[in-house]
């Protein structure tokens, strides 16, 4: 049995990490990550609690369509809507979640752009403990 994480932010580079997972993978955790909302001005508005809330019910419509394609290829999956800094969550679901790989999209920045703002996936290649792959 092969499962693999694969993490899903609504890009075209997710949506092909995911039809490589399909291909490769026979059990599939699929997590999205909103990153810790701490607008001063936001929260004069709502409370912590009902700004979490909002953050994850839009992370549920970011998977959304990926889930239905999960479920359509009836692989057994497991969706994580997470909130905090996006590498390390996605390395953190990855050791807990014993899984063998992660099959992740590149934003493709260029080198010049990785350098200057770095990338989820550069920090998840130095944070996993298992081995990751990069689809563009």
């Amino acid at each position: 049995m092969r499962r693999l994480l694969v993490p899903f932010d609504g890009s075209g580079p997710a949506g092909r990490a995911l039809d490589v997972a399909l291909r490769i993978g026979s059990e599939i955790d699929l997590v999205h990550v909103q990153r810790e909302a701490d607008s001063p001005v936001l929260l004069l508005h709502i409370t912590p609690d009902q700004l979490r809330k909002l953050q994850l019910e839009h992370a549920a419509t970011v998977v959304a369509d990926a889930r239905a394609r999960l479920e359509a290829a009836g692989v057994g999956h497991r969706v994580h809507l997470c909130i905090g800094e996006p590498a390390v969550e996605i390395a953190r679901l990855a050791r807990e979640g014993q899984v063998d790989g992660i099959v992740m999209g590149s934003r493709g920045m260029g080198a010049l752009g990785n350098l200057a703002f770095g990338s989820v996936a550069t920090k998840v290649v130095h944070l996993a403990d298992v081995p990751v792959t990069l689809v563009k």
